[in-house]
């Protein structure tokens, strides 16, 4: 049987990030605190450069800390970027039950996005090799 899991579309990222302006203190009524502006703005940055390298988001939420989550997934493999306040940006990368974090500038996103990738292209080549 084979599970075929769906991308949002983007229209629904957009809406998204749009509503994440609209949380207050306490949105998750567990004292989780409103997105920080910086923390949407990131994201939404994130987010159009992802667009427009044709790379598909998965998913995007708040988080309890005022922070923006934006997640990126490709065959087995995948990206959170968090945007908390204060450009306390980081990342964590996940692949076979392992997690690896680092702290994120979008100067590394050419190279986290190669990482997602390095997967799908040995797949690729095994299957044509």
């Amino acid at each position: 049987m084979i599970v075929v899991k769906t991308v949002p579309p983007r229209h629904r990222i957009d809406d998204l990030l749009a509503s994440l302006h609209q949380l207050k203190d306490n949105w998750d009524e567990d004292g989780a605190l409103a997105p920080a502006k910086e923390a949407i703005e990131a994201a939404a940055d994130l987010v159009a450069r992802l667009q427009k390298s044709r790379q598909p988001v998965y998913h995007l939420c708040p988080g309890p800390l005022g922070e923006v989550m934006v997640d990126v997934r490709i065959a087995g493999r995948s990206v959170e970027f968090l945007f908390y306040p204060q450009k306390k940006w980081k990342f964590v990368k996940f692949y076979q039950g392992k997690a690896e974090e680092g702290k994120f500038s979008f100067e590394a996103l050419p190279h986290l996005l190669n990482w997602l990738h390095e997967k799908n292209e040995h797949i690729t080549a095994r299957a044509t090799g």
